[in-house]
């Protein structure tokens, strides 16, 4: 659901959510994250459901997570994804597409990942620093890819481009 948020619930409790990032109190509002994080680059996340600890001040979902910090060692990531319209299955019945249920498939993702990491003085100071980029382009369900506006012929999807840096210094 890149390029849309989406609301969750945990046993029954929605909207009472909370995201933390590197001690960060990031939610926006009650029930979502406050922006798109690039999780290639974090070193750990801890989802929990219901029943968190004296440290989650509502009933809801806690995801604590914590952004890679570089170390004694250079390393670096590189990642690239690619899905085209190609690579979709068409699953909608005739009922459904009677009725002008398109699904909403995507017609173009890919997301690129860049990330390098080490020391800037040896077991005192290290730096990590990230490029992540995606693009999200989907059917809406029951609108035509294409419609003419004003005698102009546009693509009616949803479009969605994000660019996400990431950069921490430790000491």
């Amino acid at each position: 659901h890149k390029s849309q948020q989406v609301g969750y619930e945990s046993f029954g409790i929605r909207n009472q959510n909370r995201v933390v990032t590197d001690n960060v109190d990031t939610t926006e509002g009650t029930g979502g994250a406050g922006f798109y994080q690039d999780f290639f680059a974090h070193e750990e996340v801890t989802v929990s459901a219901a029943g968190g600890d004296v440290a989650m001040n509502t009933p809801g979902s806690a995801l604590i997570s914590t952004i890679k910090s570089g170390g004694n060692m250079f390393k670096s990531l590189v990642h690239w994804s690619y899905e085209g319209e190609n690579f979709l299955g068409r699953n909608v019945d005739e009922a459904n597409a009677a009725r002008g249920d398109t699904g909403q498939p995507n017609i173009l993702f890919y997301e690129t990942h860049f990330d390098l990491g080490g020391p800037v003085v040896r077991d005192r100071a290290w730096f990590f620093t990230a490029y992540n980029r995606f693009k999200i382009d989907k059917i809406i369900s029951g609108v035509p890819k294409f419609s003419v506006i004003n005698g102009e012929t546009l693509q009616t999807t949803d479009l969605g481009i994000f660019n996400n840096f990431t950069a921490k210094g430790t000491y």
